[in-house]
This record gives C-alpha cells, sequence and structure tokens, in this order.
C-alpha cells in the first residue's frame, strides 16, 4: 500500500512511463528513436508507454516528415506537465534535505 504522501498517480508511478514523460519534461519534444535513446528503453516497451500516456493525455504524438518516410514525435501536454509536476513535487518534499550521496539507513529519521 502507498504512503498517503505521495499522489496515486498510477499511470506515472510506472518506471517506463515515469522514464517518457520525465525525459519530454527535461529535454523538451522529440521524436521516437531519440526518446529510445534517452530512456533506454526497447521498442516495445516505449510504444507502450507512449500509447498509454496518449491515451491517457499526458503526451502528444504528431507524425513528422523523415528521410524514411513519416516520423513520430512525441511531446508533454499541458495536463502531462502539470501531473508529473505535481508527482515530483510531491517526491522531492518527502525526500527532504538529503542529498543524493546520503542513504536511509536503519534509525535515521
Amino acid at each position: 500500500m502507498m504512503p498517503p504522501f505521495i499522489p496515486r498517480d498510477e499511470l506515472l508511478l510506472h518506471p517506463s512511463r515515469l522514464s517518457v514523460a520525465v525525459a519530454l519534461y527535461v529535454l523538451g519534444p522529440m521524436r521516437m528513436k531519440q526518446l529510445k535513446e534517452v530512456t533506454g528503453l526497447s521498442w516495445g516497451s516505449l510504444e507502450r508507454a507512449v500509447d498509454r500516456l496518449r491515451s491517457e493525455g499526458v503526451v502528444a504524438v504528431e507524425y513528422v516528415p523523415s528521410r524514411d518516410g513519416v516520423g513520430v514525435r512525441v511531446s508533454l501536454t499541458e495536463e502531462g506537465r502539470a501531473r508529473l509536476e505535481r508527482l515530483l513535487e510531491a517526491l522531492s518534499s518527502i525526500a527532504g534535505p538529503r542529498g543524493p550521496e546520503e542513504s536511509y539507513e536503519a534509525g535515521e529519521g
């Protein structure tokens, strides 16, 4: 069961979908090939993640000309940006002042 202080955004808490959303948030719109390289996802995992995010209004897909015919460009929607920002804000608020070099050891607050 998830603690109450983390938003219950099951869509974005899935690792593949979160990876896609964060990549688009940080780097902006990109073609599927670039998104695959950035996220390290397989083609199948990437396509499933993008399809699910698109069906929920988190990303938009645009077909654009490419050297090979037609390419697919993916971008984060305003709704997607807002959802991701809420999740990132909640996660950063529970992380506290600890830096990445610190760990949560038994007995630490």
